[in-house]
């Protein structure tokens, strides 16, 4: 049978404790999530994610249009290996976790740490990471087709794993942009009028939109 541990406080705690130890290869936990996203045909795209709790860093992602619990096992397969410092895996009791998916996670030597019932709160990992994905990005974007929602996801991933970034305005030294030592900020043109500006300066990031006229 497949490893399951109750995920209770001081489960959760001693996750949280060895997620950020300084150890150079700490005892790290991966969380996963399903989010919905309807496209501009009315179409139910599943959008999975595996988030690394330990570095907040997304592992991975993939969308499908009809997942199954083999898909959902391949997902693991794809970024799981032998040497990953990985001891736990938190998803919720969604029925596309089945017994096959626990026992793959379980042969890969992963202790598979269930939520409790209808409390999302629990991987609260990962809900804060859907969240950031659908008020930065999916919000402003209607996806046509899974293509294009992949394409949005892809973009919006790149720039979540962009360093620390900071744009002065217009009234600094002739205007010019400057940025702090890692890059340049990124800036998204929706149309002539108008651009998006995506930052990230310290632990926050931010979203800008600056109007002009040409």
């Amino acid at each position: 049978m497949a490893h399951r541990a109750a995920y209770d406080r001081s489960t959760h705690d001693r996750i949280a404790s060895d997620a950020v130890s300084n150890d150079p290869a700490p005892r790290s936990a991966l969380a996963c999530d399903f989010f919905v996203v309807v496209t501009a045909t009315f179409r139910m795209m599943y959008v999975f994610v595996v988030l690394e709790v330990g570095t907040r860093r997304i592992r991975h992602w993939n969308v499908t249009a009809h997942p199954t619990a083999g898909w959902t096992a391949q997902q693991f397969r794809l970024i799981v290996s032998g040497d990953q410092p990985h001891r736990f895996v938190i998803h919720d009791r969604d029925t596309i976790y089945s017994e096959g998916v626990d026992r793959t996670l379980a042969a890969m030597g992963l202790i598979v740490l269930k939520t409790p019932v209808q409390i999302p709160q629990a991987n609260a990992f990962c809900e804060r990471l859907i969240g950031t994905i659908r008020r930065e990005c999916l919000d402003f974007v209607i996806p046509i087709n899974e293509r294009h929602l992949a394409a949005v996801l892809r973009e919006c991933h790149s720039l979540q794993s962009r360093p620390a970034t900071r744009e002065l305005g217009a009234g600094d030294a002739g205007g010019a942009r400057r940025t702090t030592r890692s890059a340049a900020a990124t800036v998204l043109p929706r149309r002539r009028s108008s651009a998006v500006c995506i930052t990230n300066t310290g632990s926050s990031r931010r979203r800008r939109e600056r109007r002009g006229s040409r």
